[in-house]
């Protein structure tokens, strides 16, 4: 089934783009787009806390703040009903927090500053994910790298849209569809990561939010077809949902690698080569 953007199928991704260190002001920066949402991520710091500030670890602060929508000023809520941007920097701090080497830099504060400057759905990921680069373009040390995805659910037919647009998102034909936004680690995960047999660092989910929130409920504890189960996410569709997002991350994952790469080129290139006379070669 063809979806409204053109993408042939449910698995398919919007074309990602990231441009690194776009703020010159900033210690690190990212603009990152998954087709026509876009969020600008700028990092300060670490710069040294107050002496109120007692933790032997790092305080990360997140601040949002909302871009236009359709060419008009957006309302309270980012991206997503019932997400609003106070809300959404609370996920994103809570989550950061939980995936960076915060005892490297005791005393201080990271500032993480998020201006989103189109929506197009899937905002609350790409939010998420543009502040990960930011941080990386900031060299902040990470436990494990974070990747955050979304997901729309249909109950009817258990599709799972992945990366859905804002179209796909509000649509009122989809009233009894959720939308699942699956924060994971795509690399280096914590130790205790390990399966039972060889050892091997899996992906693990450190964070997920529904909209509207929804509780997860086995099938077996009601008739799929009746009225009252559109209130939950059934058990299958969740994880379900939790699989596509592990594919997903491995494209963003390997993106974003490919990303920084592009950037540490160019820096390698940035040199003071003295031949003939001073020259700069950019």
């Amino acid at each position: 089934m063809i979806r409204p953007d053109g993408r042939s199928n449910a698995s398919m991704l919007r074309p990602l783009s990231a441009e690194l260190s776009p703020l010159h002001r900033a210690d690190g920066s990212a603009k990152f787009s998954c087709g026509q949402t876009s969020v600008l991520a700028a990092v300060y710091g670490p710069a040294s806390g107050t002496r109120e500030l007692s933790s032997q670890n790092a305080q990360i602060s997140v601040v949002v703040k909302q871009g236009t929508k359709g060419g008009s000023s957006s309302s309270s809520s980012i991206g997503l009903a019932c997400c609003d941007a106070r809300e959404l920097e609370h996920i994103i701090q809570r989550s950061i927090s939980t995936c960076v080497l915060t005892s490297l830099y005791p005393r201080s504060i990271i500032e993480i500053v998020l201006q989103v400057l189109k929506e197009d759905g899937s905002v609350v990921s790409a939010a998420f994910n543009a502040a990960v680069i930011a941080l990386m373009d900031a060299n902040i040390g990470f436990i494990c790298v974070p990747i955050a995805t979304t997901c729309l659910v249909n109950h009817n037919n258990a599709v799972i849209n992945l990366d859905p647009t804002a179209e796909e998102e509000t649509n009122p034909i989809n009233d009894d569809n959720a939308t699942l936004v699956v924060l994971i680690t795509a690399a280096a995960p914590p130790k205790h990561a390990v399966d039972n047999k060889g050892g091997e660092k899996q992906d693990v989910v450190i964070a997920s939010l529904t909209v509207p929130r929804l509780s997860v409920r086995k099938a077996s504890q009601t008739d799929t077809n009746t009225k009252d189960n559109n209130r939950f996410m059934s058990q299958q569709a969740y994880m379900s949902s939790i699989q596509a997002s592990f594919r997903a991350s491995k494209a963003i994952i390997e993106f974003i690698r490919m990303a920084m790469e592009v950037k540490v080129s160019k820096e390698s290139k940035t040199v003071f080569q003295r031949s003939n006379g001073s020259q700069h070669v950019y």
